[in-house]
């Protein structure tokens, strides 16, 4: 199945936007040479100012749904949409992450429902 090879998460505050999702998944970051964006294996975070008007939204598996939410929202974020069963893939929430951007958890899960 075709899954993303890069995203790029906007951001008015790369610092901060670092340390939620370092905090959210333990992404560590790296940056290119004279490169003003923020690099994980699978993404980057650019310093390109406001969030476009219609954001692309990105979900990310994680081991636990509600306890990603939970750390989101202690790192700053806020909830989006509640965890709810996916019938036959699992359980989704919607958080908004430090800079406005909406991000989807999906914890893989056959039985929920």
């Amino acid at each position: 199945m075709p899954r993303p090879d890069h995203f790029e998460i906007h951001t008015q505050d790369p610092d901060r936007a670092k340390e939620f999702y370092h905090t959210l998944f333990g992404w560590d970051f790296s940056q290119w040479p004279e490169d003003p964006r923020w690099l994980v294996p699978e993404g980057a975070i650019p310093h390109q100012g406001a969030s476009p008007a219609d954001p692309f939204v990105v979900t990310v598996s994680v081991d636990d749904c509600q306890g990603a939410v939970d750390t989101a929202l202690q790192a700053g974020g806020s909830l989006a949409l509640n965890r709810q069963p996916v019938p036959g893939v699992g359980w989704l929430a919607y958080i908004e992450d430090t800079e406005g951007n909406i991000l989807g958890l999906l914890e893989h899960d056959p039985d929920a429902g």
